[in-house]
């Protein structure tokens, strides 16, 4: 299951929407060095039949971030403007968008 919520970066006080896990249809990683986020989707890759792969075997076919770092599932998002892992929920509107998915 995934995640998606409004953040507020305690750092450089950036809004941005903060994304985690996967779903039915796709994984989704995280550079370990920069926070990018990595999609792949399963109809896409049908061939290679990812939704079974291994989590090791899916970080390798995600491979290496244009930053040097690595795509992987550990990774956590990160604030696009200052790279920051210290953020929380928050909105520019006060109100906090949370969505759970599959």
């Amino acid at each position: 299951m995934g995640q998606s919520f409004d953040a507020v970066c305690a750092q450089c006080g950036t809004f941005f929407t903060a994304r985690f896990g996967g779903g039915f249809m796709f994984h989704l990683l995280h550079c370990d060095g920069c926070g990018k986020e990595k999609v792949i989707e399963f109809k896409k890759n049908a061939k290679i039949q990812i939704q079974n792969l291994d989590n090791g075997q899916v970080e390798d076919l995600a491979g290496q971030c244009e930053c040097g770092g690595n795509f992987t599932f550990d990774a956590k998002p990160r604030c696009p403007k200052c790279g920051s892992l210290d953020y929380e929920p928050g909105s520019k509107e006060g109100i906090v968008n949370n969505t759970l998915y599959d």
